[in-house]
């Protein structure tokens, strides 16, 4: 398998002061030697060998892209022979599933990589969504004689700049689409945002910009009716947490020209049966709220017992 660059050898994990003179520490001050913060994905757990002795070793992979790399956890007595991991990374392990991430903070330690640090990592909004980045700026590229407009992103501490497509002007002359400028233009550094991107012989291209909205999970409850300025509309109760919130299914208009619930979305809530988990998204207009995206959460455990489903096919009126 193929390995990344912060994780390349045996790392051992154990206390800097449990194994290393004091006097040490003012050897080794180059950067190469300072303590290295990582992300990794835990892929899974096995036992290994490290010069005759059984150790646990935690398989793991990169926050982002593929290979994978093989962690050494010591023993309680690093130079034991005795199958004896720390009580608390044996905990940590039964915990983990396959794609958690790791906070991993490396150092050398007598030539070898060492873990100093080993934790849950806990992800920033959107930072598990691959097409939420934060904003920077809007940026100028020449190209020839003509100036072309891009917008420069970051993810993980990594930039990159992602050109707004150009058409023909009045003049004939390509100019930046004109919709998506202004789309950028609206944001300021620091936001959070979804792109859409392309990628074709001119580069990187942006096909949309979006402000960044979180993935939320919660539990069904049940269709209803709500009175919006004299209209009936479709909407669906959630819990999250001890909260039950209602929002609207967002409308649609059919080739006829008319307006009703958004039909997939309809679909999808009438599938669900009473208290099941789910994922959505969901976006404030005025007063209420409205889905964006909905769909059964799969990662979630379902209830060991579920009281009978609720009415989907015939919403209550909310009074």
């Amino acid at each position: 398998m193929k390995r990344f660059d912060a994780l390349t050898a045996v790392i051992i994990l154990a206390s800097c002061a449990a194994l290393a003179p004091a006097g040490d520490e003012k050897k080794d001050k180059k950067d190469k030697d300072k303590p290295k913060d990582t992300v990794v994905r835990y892929v899974g757990a096995k036992r290994g060998v490290v010069r005759g002795r059984p150790v646990l070793v935690l398989v793991v992979g990169p926050r982002q892209g593929s290979g994978a790399a093989n962690l050494v956890v010591p023993n309680k007595d690093p130079m034991g022979k005795t199958f004896d991991p720390p009580d608390h990374v044996v905990k940590l392990v039964k915990e983990l599933k396959r794609g958690d991430l790791l906070d991993v903070q490396t150092g050398k330690w007598m030539g070898h990589n060492m873990i100093q640090k080993i934790a849950r990592h806990k992800s920033a909004p959107g930072e598990d969504d691959p097409n939420c980045f934060t904003f920077v700026k809007i940026v100028d590229r020449k190209v020839g004689q003509r100036i072309d407009k891009g917008v420069a992103l970051t993810k993980f501490d990594k930039g990159q700049v992602v050109m707004i497509p150009s058409a023909k002007g009045d003049d004939g002359k390509p100019i930046p689409d004109a919709g998506l400028l202004a789309k950028a233009e609206q944001f300021k550094e620091g936001d959070l945002v979804e792109v859409k991107i392309r990628k074709d012989r001119e580069g990187v291209m942006l096909v949309d910009i979006k402000a960044y909205v979180p993935v939320e999970k919660g539990v069904f409850v049940k269709l209803l009716i709500r009175k919006i300025d004299g209209a009936d509309r479709l909407a669906a109760q959630i819990k999250v947490g001890r909260h039950t919130r209602t929002l609207l299914v967002p409308q649609t208009t059919d080739a006829k020209g008319k307006s009703g619930p958004d039909p997939k979305m309809r679909a999808a809530l009438k599938a669900l049966e009473y208290d099941q988990p789910v994922t959505f998204k969901a976006r404030k207009e005025g007063k209420y709220e409205v889905f964006l995206e909905l769909a059964p959460d799969t990662d979630a455990k379902k209830p060991a017992k579920k009281p009978a489903k609720a009415p989907a096919d015939q919403p209550e009126a909310d009074g």
